[in-house]
């Protein structure tokens, strides 16, 4: 992402910065919790993280409040 930023990309700064913060949070629950879990054979407990934590964060991007999910 830093040798993004620092190209001059077209994108706005913010949504660059958007995306580096949704990037940092997918990145800590997957480290902390998803793979732990698979690395456990918890597939149940896997998909309800995925479905709690993932998909109301990617819900939130799409519908313009990142960060709240």
């Amino acid at each position: 992402m830093a040798a993004y930023r620092d190209s001059g990309p077209p994108a706005d700064r913010q949504l660059v910065d958007d995306l580096q913060t949704g990037w940092d949070a997918y990145a800590d629950v997957a480290a902390s919790r998803l793979i732990p879990a698979g690395n456990r054979n918890a597939l149940i407990e896997w998909a309800g993280i995925r479905d709690r934590e993932e998909t109301a964060r990617a819900t939130g991007r799409l519908s313009g409040t990142a960060g709240t999910g």
